[in-house]
């Protein structure tokens, strides 16, 4: 990267490299447990910055690219199902908090003037605060762990109780891993941050490994083989012979390990574990997909706003505990078991059906097409980019619409932030670089 690359032109574009800092100061307490005075701070300091550019005219209108018009087309249809919903109240302060803050961020990237700040700096600093939040996320993590005394498994903790730092850790780093993988295995960096970055992804594989959640473990470890390969494939035979001896240990040493954790992993190959009624994990989902059905059928094309908190109170108002109540139908026992945690604690346990619920079917079709945008401009970038970050970037992005797509069956989060970086990545058009960055 040439020093020009990095630096506003006569000082002309400063507010620009400011609004691109403030952007990323709100990705990084967005990432940050309970940083939610910073995420305020920062919401007040992009609004200014955002009336300042308009005021000078230094924002750029945003392409209709596919990834922008998916996007403006979920936030246009939460607005109006958040304007029709059966609980407004509720669905404003969710729409306020959640969706237009990553809008307002979004928009101050994607409509830089390209002259103002260059795309490989946006996207070093986009990166950058995402794992520097993911740091402060991991620590907190570990903190935890060790006075809980070492115990990370979600299973093994007393009365089932985590401690707050710990507690879905593991679920959500995996929504970070294609970004941390592709930094220390491909980007162009010191040495020092190579070896930190390392050690962060390490540390963060090891409390997956250690979390026993299962879906999780088994979307990161193919994860982790891809980009091993691709990275090695020089070295591809090796990789592969390791990763049979490995295994062919694991089978050898399954009637010899006492670790309930990883016992749980065993399961995952066993088809009893998916028939109704033999695994608590399965099955409580299965139940709590069709609760989440049954309310959203209600209201298919509005949904009832922005937040998945309202689950049981919906389900109240509308008769459905008392109907899964006296229902003989065991699926709806357990749904009317689970329905009873209350407000805050039900979970739809599937990003699909969690959608479909707040903004209905054209907010859900709006969102696939956002993911797919995402993933056509990364293989398009995979094979076009010969930018080092932009092709690393694409990878990532690939890895990461497809993890995200599996896994969101099984559980997954409304616009994570990781979606958000790469969205920032792919808009910025990673083909148009015509070097490697050295």
């Amino acid at each position: 990267m040439t020093h020009t690359e990095s630096m506003p032109i006569n000082g002309k574009f400063r507010l620009a490299q400011w609004s691109i800092y403030a952007a990323m100061g709100f990705i990084i307490c967005a990432v940050l447990p309970n940083a939610i005075a910073g995420k305020y701070a920062f919401i007040g300091i992009m609004v200014i910055l955002l009336l300042a550019q308009l005021l000078r005219r230094e924002l750029t209108v945003p392409s209709l690219s596919w990834i922008n018009v998916s996007l403006y087309a979920i936030v246009a249809w939460s607005a109006l199902s958040t304007a029709l919903s059966p609980m407004p109240v509720d669905a404003l302060s969710n729409f306020r908090k959640e969706t237009l803050p990553f809008l307002l961020a979004y928009a101050l990237i994607v409509c830089q003037k390209p002259a103002a700040i260059s795309h490989n700096r946006i996207t070093r600093i986009a990166v950058g605060s995402l794992i520097l939040g993911f740091t402060g996320k991991e620590a907190l993590a570990v903190y935890a762990g060790i006075q809980n005394g070492f115990v990370f498994s979600i299973y093994e903790a007393v009365n089932n109780t985590l401690p707050k730092f710990l507690d879905f850790f593991a679920t959500d780093t995996l929504f970070y891993l294609p970004i941390l993988l592709a930094v220390c295995l491909f980007w162009p960096i010191e040495r020092w941050q190579r070896w930190f970055v390392s050690a962060v992804t390490v540390v963060a594989i090891s409390i997956i490994v250690m979390s026993g959640v299962r879906a999780t473990f088994l979307a990161a470890l193919p994860l982790v083989i891809c980009f091993a390969l691709i990275r090695y494939w020089q070295r591809k035979w090796l990789l592969i012979i390791t990763l049979a001896l490995i295994v062919g240990a694991a089978a050898l040493a399954k009637n010899h390990i006492s670790n309930l954790t990883i016992q749980r992993y065993y399961t995952i190959f066993s088809s009893q574990t998916y028939q109704f009624g033999n695994d608590g994990s399965v099955t409580e989902r299965k139940a709590i997909l069709k609760a989440v059905w049954d309310l959203s059928r209600d209201r298919l094309w509005l949904g009832y706003g922005p937040g998945w908190k309202k689950l049981p109170e919906i389900a109240e108002r509308s008769g459905y505990m008392q109907r899964w109540a006296t229902s003989n139908d065991t699926i709806d026992q357990w749904a009317h078991r689970y329905f009873l945690f209350g407000t805050g604690r039900v979970n739809p346990h599937n990003i699909y059906a969690q959608t479909l619920f707040e903004i209905g079917i054209p907010g859900l079709l709006a969102y696939l097409s956002l993911l797919l945008a995402v993933l056509v401009s990364g293989i398009r970038g995979c094979f076009k980019s010969v930018n080092v970050l932009d092709k690393s970037m694409a990878f990532a992005a690939v890895a990461f619409v497809c993890i995200y797509g599996v896994f969101g069956m099984a559980g997954g989060v409304w616009l994570p932030i990781p979606l958000l970086v790469l969205m920032i990545t792919m808009s910025q058009n990673i083909s148009r670089s015509s070097s490697v960055v050295k």
